[in-house]
């Protein structure tokens, strides 16, 4: 995740289409790397829905916590 974690800290490259294309692939990538060192999951549920969660979570700059 520290590479995730670098691009976006680059401020607007998470809100362009290309952004969270690159975001989301790392993700599963990440997701597929914990499933092989676990030796145990399933990776459809989590794969399936990268996209709307990375798109829900780095497009929303209106969230709040209050």
């Amino acid at each position: 995740m520290d590479n995730l974690t670098l691009r976006v800290q680059g401020g607007n490259y998470m809100r362009d289409h290309k952004g969270l294309k690159d975001i989301a692939r790392n993700i599963r990538k990440d997701i597929v790397s914990m499933i092989h060192m676990s030796k145990s999951g399933h990776p459809g549920g989590s794969l399936s829905a990268v996209e709307i969660l990375t798109a829900l979570y780095f497009r929303s700059e209106e969230h709040t916590s209050e």
